[in-house]
């Protein structure tokens, strides 16, 4: 772009007629042509008044008055001309010429264009990105005390000052920064202050820091002020404070603001609970990208527990939120795909999402992508591999990943077989709660495997597990009750303990109580309840109770007598390793 201007004929005019006086006579005419501060300043000014109306044609006549006066070397019109070059109002958007007025501007100065120059620098718009360049402009406007240029160049510290000195040049930037005003600033030093960040931790400070920028609006401040009041209750109804502040910020379009006013109204921490406005909230954070409002809204429409339960539309949301990366997702919605339920079913794709949660450290998708490998499902068996992610759930705090990790050490799955530290890993599990760990560890105690034969400590640690409810210890627990392993002997205890098995429709507590029933064994005998009982966890396959109704048919115990039902029940008895029904269908030739 040229600057040159076309000088009028009467300066022509005065070349030809004064040869000798050229010079001074053009000097002269210029001056009296060039405009003066009055007049540069009256163009700015009209250039304002137009920019204000705020209509395109109103940009172009304010870029024309402040190209006028920015020709002539006013300041402040350069800056404001560079400004619509940048944004393309007014003219077309032009960053090189952006970059060509915040020059002419920052040679006179001006720390705003200073600054503006540290930020093309810094991200190359307008000219190639020079770091080194940027951090120069800043310190040049931060010299004139320029809040953004503190605040930029503190940032510019913190990301590019390896130096021990580093963090403490970036809070002194900040704080300069936050006295000027700067609300991003007063944001950053509030928590550098919270968090402790190169210096003392002063949480009142930076409390004090962090409502300045609230009061100015900064978006940021506002969010944290308001998980602040939530967590820490900061002041009185502070939960109505957080929600306060969230609905601000998210009526400014924070998603991050919107998922936490959506929180609250969905479980009523602090204000009752309002589904439409929870819905509302969540899904103007999804529609912004906030992968975390979509996995929360694919857990609502999944579970219906609040709303209207919808399987397609929790897979849309855990999709969205998947290809943003968030762990939880890809785990919940290749469990989709691995069922097959809401969409249809992809065992490849399960796997491939369970991948990407697992290299997150997503512990429930490492222990189902190690029982993909442990039973070859879209997937080559590999238990080798199986045994790896089963490690690395368990070690991450995954109790059932810790008892399936004690399997694989006492069965030999993938790893050398040891017995020992099957025993260790299931004493971790079940200290953590898990309660088939206990019923593992109890049964090694019993069998003296991996571990000294202990039948009392056995007795005792099946009785923890039985006490919160775990079926199979109960189970187990009455069958010591019966044999007298760890404890006295007392079948009525162990009837006790089957009934409770089989109003959870246990089977193998419904065979149990039956033989009970049949042989009159710490309960009356009553054969009728027996078969009844058998029939029940026959008809869940119970192998034994499949061979025992078969024996009732077969002799008309507590059922009319039916010899062909009694050969059907008997041979899916054998057919599940049962050998008394081998034998018994041999010897009366019900083959």
């Amino acid at each position: 772009m040229t600057h040159a201007r076309q000088l009028p004929v009467t300066v022509h005019q005065a070349l030809s007629a004064y040869e000798t006086d050229a010079i001074e006579i053009v000097n002269r005419t210029l001056q009296e042509l060039t405009p003066g501060p009055e007049q540069l300043e009256a163009w700015f000014l009209a250039g304002c008044e137009h920019f204000k109306k705020a209509t395109n044609k109103s940009h172009t006549k304010a870029a024309a008055l402040w190209r006028q006066a920015a020709e002539f070397g006013h300041v402040e019109s350069q800056f404001n001309l560079a400004d619509c070059y940048f944004e393309g109002e007014g003219v077309d958007q032009n960053f090189a010429l952006a970059v060509y007025w915040w020059q002419k501007a920052a040679e006179l100065e001006d720390a705003d264009a200073e600054n503006a120059l540290g930020q093309c620098y810094w991200t190359g718009i307008g000219v190639k990105q020079d770091a080194l360049v940027a951090r120069d402009w800043w310190e040049r406007a931060s010299q004139q005390n320029q809040p953004e240029a503190l605040y930029r160049l503190g940032c510019w510290f913190l990301s590019m000052d390896d130096s021990p000195e580093g963090p403490d040049h970036t809070l002194n930037c900040w704080k300069s920064a936050a006295e000027f005003g700067n609300p991003e600033a007063q944001f950053e030093y509030a928590m550098a202050l919270i968090d402790g960040i190169a210096s003392e931790k002063d949480s009142k400070t930076g409390i004090e820091w962090l409502s300045k920028a609230v009061e100015q609006g900064q978006i940021d401040a506002m969010v944290q002020m308001g998980k602040l009041c939530s967590q820490e209750g900061l002041t009185k109804d502070s939960n109505f404070s957080a929600i306060r502040l969230w609905e601000q910020a998210a009526a400014r379009g924070s998603a991050e603001a919107q998922l936490l006013a959506g929180l609250c109204y969905l479980r009523g921490d602090g204000p009752p609970v309002n589904l439409t406005l929870a819905t509302s909230y969540l899904s103007d954070a999804a529609a912004a990208g906030n992968p975390e409002a979509n996995y929360v809204l694919g857990l609502e429409y999944w579970s219906g527990d609040r709303l209207s339960e919808n399987g397609d539309a929790a897979v849309r949301c855990w999709t969205d939120a998947a290809v943003t990366g968030h762990a939880a997702a890809q785990y919940r919605l290749g469990v989709c795909y691995f069922t097959g339920d809401g969409c249809r079913r992809d065992v490849s794709q399960a796997i491939d999402l369970w991948a990407k949660a697992a290299d997150q450290n997503h512990k429930d998708a490492q222990l189902a992508i190690s029982s993909a490998y442990a039973m070859g499902e879209g997937v080559t068996q590999d238990l080798e591999k199986s045994f790896f992610w089963c490690r690395s759930s368990a070690e991450l705090g995954n109790k059932e990943a810790m008892m399936k990790l004690g399997v694989h050490y006492f069965c030999g799955l993938g790893v050398k077989e040891n017995k020992s530290t099957a025993v260790r890993v299931w004493k971790d599990a079940a200290n953590a709660g898990d309660l088939d760990a206990k019923c593992a560890l109890a049964t090694c105690y019993q069998k003296g495997e991996g571990v000294r034969q202990d039948l009392v400590q056995a007795f005792e640690i099946w009785s923890e597990a039985a006490q919160v409810g775990h079926i199979e210890s109960k189970n187990a627990l009455a069958s010591c009750y019966v044999s007298g392993s760890g404890v006295e002997r007392n079948e009525e205890a162990a009837v006790s303990l089957w009934q409770d098995s089989t109003v959870f429709g246990d089977p193998e507590g419904q065979h149990n109580l039956a033989v009970c029933h049949f042989f009159g064994d710490g309960v009356t005998k009553d054969r009728f309840e027996a078969a009844r009982l058998w029939q029940l966890a026959a008809d869940q396959r119970h192998p034994n109770a499949l061979h025992w109704l078969g024996i009732c048919y077969l002799y008309g115990h507590g059922v009319p007598r039916d010899v062909d039902r009694s050969r059907t029940l008997l041979q899916a008895a054998a057919d599940r390793g049962v050998t008394a029904a081998v034998e018994l269908i041999n010897k009366t030739g019900a083959d």
